[in-house]
């Protein structure tokens, strides 16, 4: 009988000490579960920003404005348009550093090198590649080799042969004493209402750079 009591309580003991051991491990996954799940969700969370950052580095930086990485097209263009802006700079340079050596030299007055600057503005806008008059005309100051067979191509965009060739176009007609004919007879002809309008934008070029 004692045995079979002992037994009994040995049963007891261990059905209790296993209900307990059920009971911390519940309570210890109540504690651990809520903990995993907010251990993921930060992870998870942090994957899509790191995804997020890596989508807006860029390789290169144009006019200072951050550029998505994948917006390739942004960068070659704003790239292109940096380019250009430093070209116009760089010929506007060297066409003043031209003219002012040349209007000194010839003491041709104090609007001289406003006037070449302002009559290649208004002719090319600094742009000694640009192709005009349906092809004929060439240069910074727009040589027509239909009229000007004489002047090759390469002579036409060279700034510092196409200044000198204006310039002693302009002097051949009276420049600087005669400068608001002169201007307009190297675009044309005085009857022709073409060449004032030329002219007038010479003018307002050098208003600009006054300003």
């Amino acid at each position: 009988m004692k045995n079979k009591n002992k037994k009994i309580s040995r049963g007891l003991k261990r059905h209790y000490e296993n209900k307990r051991k059920q009971t911390t491990v519940k309570k210890g996954l109540a504690i651990a579960i809520p903990f995993i799940l907010a251990i993921c969700l930060i992870s998870e969370m942090s994957e899509k920003t790191n995804a997020h950052i890596s989508d807006f580095k860029t390789s290169e930086i144009a006019n200072s404005v951050f550029i998505p990485k994948e917006d390739k097209n942004s960068v070659v263009i704003a790239n292109i348009e940096n380019k250009e802006e430093l070209s116009v700079k760089d010929t506007k340079g060297k066409i003043k550093a031209v003219a002012v050596r040349e209007c000194r030299n010839r003491n041709l007055g104090g609007y001289c090198v406003e006037d070449m600057l302002a009559m290649a503005w208004t002719e090319s806008r600094f742009d000694c590649n640009v192709v005009g008059d349906n092809g004929n005309s060439f240069g910074c100051f727009q040589i027509h080799r239909g009229y000007h067979k004489h002047v090759t191509v390469e002579q036409a965009r060279d700034i510092e042969f196409s200044l000198n060739w204006t310039l002693n176009r302009l002097v051949s007609k009276g420049y600087p004493k005669y400068r608001t004919a002169s201007i307009r007879l190297h675009n044309g002809s005085l009857d022709n209402p073409k060449t004032l309008a030329y002219f007038n934008t010479v003018e307002r070029y050098i208003d600009r750079l006054r300003q």
